[in-house]
Formats: structure tokens, C-alpha cells, sequence
């Protein structure tokens, strides 16, 4: 029988002749062939949940990215209605302005009128 020398890998060794050998392992038993279905199994298993959590993942990222443009838009819209606001503010402010300096100029020539009519009703007394 070659005495072995060296290992190469795993399945190959080098023997005292020079040739390589090669070391084939006996077949499983039925246990481990049934425990190694099994591994295989959970494997699979475990590869489908992984690839299903990354699925997940990308489409929840994808719904968040669209919430953040949703906001950015709700943000835009937002200050347009602020500036709107404000400048229906100062419409109403510039209205009342309006309406405040004519109603006092009405009565001021109210008042003027009454005072000539004053004045007109005295002199004729």
C-alpha cells in the first residue's frame, strides 16, 4: 500500500511514488442523505424569504420615495397658498383703505355741504 505524502486538496493526495491518488468518499447513509435534503430544504427556504425581504425592501423604499416627493409637493403647494394668503391680505387691506378714505372724504364733503347749507340757511334769516 503507497504511503501518503501530501495533502493537496481535499479529494487529492500526492503518493510516496509521485502519482496523485484521489479520495473518493464512501456514500452517504440514508441519514445523511435525508439530513442533507433537509439542509437543502432550509436552504431553499431560507433563500426565498431572503429574496422575498429584499423584494419588500425595494418596494418599500420605492413607496417612501414616492411619500417624500408627495410631500415635497404638498410642501410647494403649501407656500403657494401662503403667498396667495398674503396677498389677499393686503387686497383687503388696500380695499378697506380704499373704502375708509372714501367714506371719509363723503363725509368730510357731507360735513362741508351741511355747513354751506348751514351757513346759506343763516344768512337768509
Amino acid at each position: 500500500m503507497a504511503r501518503l505524502i501530501r495533502l493537496f486538496d481535499k479529494n487529492h493526495f500526492k503518493v510516496a511514488n509521485g502519482s496523485l491518488a484521489s479520495f473518493v468518499p464512501p456514500s452517504c447513509s440514508e441519514q445523511c442523505q435525508v439530513e442533507k435534503k433537509m439542509l437543502q430544504d432550509t436552504v431553499a427556504r431560507q433563500n426565498a424569504d431572503l429574496s422575498r425581504l429584499r423584494m419588500d425592501c425595494e418596494r418599500l423604499s420605492a413607496v417612501d420615495i414616492r411619500k417624500d416627493i408627495r410631500i415635497s409637493e404638498l410642501n410647494k403647494e403649501v407656500e403657494s397658498a401662503k403667498a396667495r394668503i398674503v396677498a389677499l391680505e393686503e387686497l383687503c387691506r388696500n380695499q378697506m383703505d380704499g373704502i375708509l378714505s372714501t367714506a371719509s372724504s363723503s363725509s368730510f364733503e357731507r360735513k362741508e355741504g351741511s355747513q354751506k347749507e348751514e351757513t346759506a340757511h343763516q344768512g337768509g334769516l
